[in-house]
């Protein structure tokens, strides 16, 4: 069976956040675990200029989720076993809160319209 880190550190850095802070710390997590990127290449390579408000605020959280996982794994990003890397970029999705904005079109009023157009045609 699959190796499954545990999310809870991680989680509990993303607490209370905005969900789209939170998205934009899970997609540069991501994409650190994938390219084997260390703190200091990511940042070197994307730079912290020219970003949204939004995502200067996820790239503290993502400092501290590097720093969790590497305490964890007891290595650096870049050295980390492929398994593990990938164990962590499958739970990824688990770290971003769901939403809770209230839809635009309701799932009643899109089945209604869908039985009209069957009975229509």
């Amino acid at each position: 069976m699959a190796r499954r880190p545990n999310l809870t550190p991680l989680k509990a850095i993303l607490k209370g956040q905005p969900r789209n802070v939170a998205i934009e710390a899970v997609y540069q997590l991501g994409h650190i675990l994938s390219h084997r990127f260390s703190w200091d290449e990511f940042v070197a390579r994307t730079g912290t200029g020219n970003k949204m408000p939004y995502q200067t605020e996820a790239l503290d959280w993502v400092r501290d989720m590097v720093a969790v996982i590497e305490r964890t794994e007891g290595a650096p990003v870049p050295d980390l076993p492929k398994d593990v890397r990938v164990a962590y970029g499958r739970c990824l999705n688990g770290l971003i809160p769901p939403d809770t904005s209230p839809r635009l079109v309701r799932q009643e009023d899109v089945d209604a319209f869908f039985r009209e157009a069957r009975l229509a045609s």
